[in-house]
């Protein structure tokens, strides 16, 4: 049924006209043993020539355990089998004799009469079905032919046996009709013309030439689905190639990264949608190219033969899915789509002198090219010698967008946008009761649509791709498209790859700890002020932050790359610089930033969620930590109540500030059993002061060359800072770019050298006796472009308050800010001048800058455009 009815399977969605019963259509749509032909297994499944006698004579009465199925469909297809084979017998081409012999019987079946009555039930069943959004393919019965009643078997069976047997003797004594049966474009040239000229073939014939000839003419696309190609490639015995897919492939991902050497390949195995397959015995790896290239030899089975192949001739070609990430592509170049490559030392001389000059290395011998245009790569391929699979690029298919295991994310800023090849009509239908007609789509132009929606969408559509000629013939192709409303979880979340690390930003100790009882003073979570929504902008900046969330999660499985994410924070949340975004997420415990030690990569990890006790007056709570995206916080939320608990949301400092949920009532321990999530650890750290609480480790700039200094004026890095006398902050990078960068805070006497930028920020402030952070209306806002507080103080100060930072729109200016309190950590070991009060003046930085000419009140927050006039 799938092969013929479903308007997702092999024979396309277009209206059911025709039926195609040769023995090669069989050998698609059904699976028979090597044994049987695939007419002998259709007669076989159709239970023997009494069974089929009754049908034919008396209707289709039993029951069929697939309701959702048609169960005489089995032997409608049989009588078009039989019609479809009547050459095969030289005596008689008799329906009846042919299909006595087909069932193998004595007894010639006489009576047909419920073969008119069949084919109109499976009109109505099929139409309204299709009416009703389902994937099912209309059906139009043609006229009646031939025969009493099986005038319409004998009309919809196409290809009948004679035009097969004189097409087949056309192409046997033409070698230019050999070559052309290989090619629907050639045979629309070459074939068509020969049928029209009224040789002999029968009117039906005729016009199916006529028709294909006429889509190839308008610069169709679905031409393998046209019924003139079929019997083209039955008459001709060539294999079609619109095989199924295979139920497991290896996809190789090309990452970007900040430069050349930070490339890495990611390599999956994924299910037949393109989704990562969860049960796969092969977890992803994240590695280098000639690590990858050493991996394949004995990594993914059969599902990464191709690819093997790839390596092993020394070039892979990549093509752009998605900014920062390009998919390994077997099929031909499209002039339209610019490649990279990845090459091994072998293949650099088969490169014109131009190319090879655009070479950079990566390791190990092996070399990456690109990006390419599409036109040049055409070039390319031919110079390395790729081999290339011989299927067409897909007439229809989605770009961008977020696709999850369970569907596409439905948030309207993440629906996908549609490429059509060819210049068929496209549409969108509802496929079932969720989904609602409130999808619509755009045409805007060049082929391309865009997806629009009001509120985000759920539940099943329908893309179809329909070609028509003049007479009403259509082919057709459909896309299922589910859409849900958040991200589906993940089953588990990979391990840290090997060679990578955090990055310290303070000295950690075993017999200290932030929450120990003696150090901190526990919050009271009741009297924390929430931070409400002020007006439409931040409430658009917030379902944007949403949606951010949603894609971290759906997509990052594996890790992102940090060039990557950047981008996705910027098209999804623009305005705030998009480090600071991510500096929230981490501060939140919802990202984990690491470090590559054996090459200049940066990536960010999801972390599995957790639960954390917290002491309140009036008792426990427990919070949830980790990434949560709304299903993680929604199953959170239902644990809890059945437990008894009383769930409390608690928005962050600013709209791009990750949400807080706090239960009082089951302890940790009930939770974390009822959820099978871990309980937390304690924020870990020393509490000794600055500089003693600083990483330390024989850190060098020799070799590194000076990028940026600090501007005192402008708060931030440039290339050509003011720096003050006495304190100067600069930013030092490889030419090569091979390893991370490092920042020197040099003063008078004192030289620090770290990786932490950070660190460095705040270092840089202390020693210059100037305020990074002010407190204005319940917040301490940073005062310059970047800076943050070191990463476990940050924490601390979230659990305490259960209020997460991130960026604030005050007055225009995105500021970074932290919860107002709990901030004695921070300011016993980063120095009280770093923290400006405008209650308490005593607390501004060095003496020359009162808190008059600083001039920072609690009623602006640009404070810090003051300072700078003063500097």
């Amino acid at each position: 049924m799938r092969h013929y009815l479903r308007s997702d399977g092999q024979a396309g969605a277009g209206p059911l006209t025709y039926l195609d019963a040769t023995e090669s259509a069989l050998c698609e749509a059904l699976e028979a043993p090597d044994t049987v032909t695939a007419k002998e297994w259709l007669a076989y499944g159709c239970g023997g020539a009494q069974i089929v006698s009754d049908v034919l004579d008396g209707g289709w009465t039993a029951a069929w355990p697939d309701a959702d199925a048609p169960g005489y469909f089995r032997f409608l297809v049989l009588t078009c089998a039989v019609v479809a084979s009547a050459h095969e017998d030289q005596e008689s081409q008799d329906f009846g004799h042919n299909l006595k012999r087909l069932l193998r019987t004595d007894k010639l079946i006489h009576s047909r009469r419920a073969l008119p009555s069949l084919w109109r039930s499976l009109e109505k069943w099929c139409n309204v079905r299709h009416d009703a959004g389902h994937g099912i393919r209309s059906v139009v019965l043609p006229p009646p032919g031939i025969g009493a009643h099986i005038g319409l078997t004998n009309a919809i069976a196409f290809p009948n046996w004679r035009a097969v047997k004189k097409l087949r003797a056309d192409i046997e004594g033409h070698d230019s009709f050999t070559r052309a049966a290989k090619d629907p474009a050639k045979a629309a040239l070459q074939i068509c013309p020969y049928v029209t000229e009224e040789r002999g073939y029968r009117p039906e014939m005729v016009q199916a030439a006529r028709s294909f000839a006429t889509l190839y003419g308008q610069g169709n696309s679905l031409l393998e689905l046209h019924r003139f190609w079929q019997v083209v490639c039955y008459a001709a015995d060539v294999v079609r190639r619109r095989g199924r897919d295979d139920p497991a492939r290896v996809r190789l991902e090309l990452l970007e990264g900040m430069v050349d050497v930070d490339l890495r390949v990611r390599v999956s195995i994924v299910d037949g949608g393109g989704c990562e397959a969860t049960q796969s015995p092969r977890a992803p790896l994240i590695e280098c190219p000639a690590r990858i290239a050493a991996v394949m030899l004995g990594w993914g089975g059969a599902a990464a033969e191709r690819w093997r192949r790839f390596f092993e001739h020394g070039a892979v070609p990549f093509v752009a899915e998605r900014f920062g990430v390009w998919v390994a592509n077997a099929n031909a170049p499209n002039a339209s789509e610019p490649h990279r490559y990845l090459l091994r030392e072998g293949c650099r001389q088969r490169l014109p002198e131009q190319w090879r000059r655009a070479l950079s290395p990566l390791g190990d011998g092996w070399f990456h090219l690109g990006p390419v245009d599409g036109q040049q790569s055409v070039v390319i391929h031919r110079a390395l010698r790729i081999e290339t699979d011989t299927a067409r690029a897909r007439p229809l298919r989605l770009e961008g967008g977020v696709r999850t295991i369970a569907g596409w994310l439905g948030r309207p800023s993440l629906l996908p946008k549609v490429r059509r090849l060819g210049v068929g009509a496209v549409d969108l239908r509802a496929g079932n009761d969720q989904a609602k007609l409130t999808l619509f789509l755009k045409d805007e132009g060049a082929g391309r649509f865009s997806m629009s929606a009001a509120d985000t969408v759920e539940g099943l559509y329908r893309l179809r791709l329909r070609e028509s000629v003049a007479d009403d013939e259509t082919v057709a192709i459909e896309l299922p498209l589910r859409f849900v409303a958040d991200a589906a979880l993940h089953a588990d979340l990979p391990a840290s790859p090997r060679h990578s690390r955090t990055e310290a930003e303070w000295v950690l100790t075993t017999h200290d700890t932030l929450d120990d009882s003696k150090t901190t003073t526990i919050a009271t979570i009741a009297t924390i002020a929430a931070l409400e929504v002020a007006d439409e902008q931040s409430a658009e900046l917030a379902s944007g932050f949403d949606d951010l969330l949603e894609t971290i999660y759906a997509l990052g499985r594996s890790g992102w790359s940090e060039r990557e994410l950047v981008e996705v924070v910027r098209e999804l949340c623009p305005g705030p610089s998009p480090w600071d975004v991510l500096r929230a997420l981490q501060e939140a415990g919802w990202l984990e930033r690491r470090l590559s030690e054996s090459w200049r990569a940066v990536y960010w990890r999801l972390l599995p969620p957790s639960l954390v006790t917290l002491s309140m007056a009036g008792g426990g709570a427990t919070a949830l930590e980790g990434s949560a995206p709304a299903a993680i916080r929604s199953r959170f939320t239902r644990a809890a109540r059945a437990l008894g608990g009383e769930v409390e949301r608690r928005t962050g400092c600013g709209p791009l500030s990750p949400l807080s949920i706090v239960v009082r009532g089951p302890s940790t321990r009930e939770l974390a059993k009822e959820l099978g999530w871990a309980e937390a650890a304690p924020v870990a750290g020393s509490v000794a002061s600055a500089p003693a609480c600083w990483p330390t480790s024989p850190l060098s700039t020799a070799g590194y060359r000076a990028h940026r200094t600090w501007s005192w004026r402008a708060g931030g890095f440039r290339e050509s800072g003011r720096p003050m006398p006495d304190v100067l902050l600069t930013w030092w990078r490889r030419e090569e770019g091979d390893r991370h960068d490092l920042y020197e805070v040099k003063e008078e006497g004192y030289r620090f050298v770290t990786s932490s930028r950070t660190v460095a920020i705040v270092e840089a402030h202390r020693r210059a006796a100037l305020p990074l952070f002010t407190r204005h209306e319940g917040r301490w806002l940073r005062t310059a472009e970047e800076g943050h507080l070191p990463l476990p103080l940050a924490m601390k100060l979230r659990r305490d308050r259960q209020c997460a930072s991130g960026p604030m729109l005050i007055e225009g200016r995105w500021r970074y800010a932290y919860a107002e309190g709990a901030m004695q950590h921070a300011v016993a070991a980063l120095g009280r001048r770093l923290f400006h009060d405008p209650d308490k003046p005593e607390s501004t930085g060095r003496p020359a800058h009162s808190a008059a000419s600083i001039g920072l009140s609690r009623h602006r927050a640009d404070g810090w455009s003051r300072v700078r006039a003063n500097l």
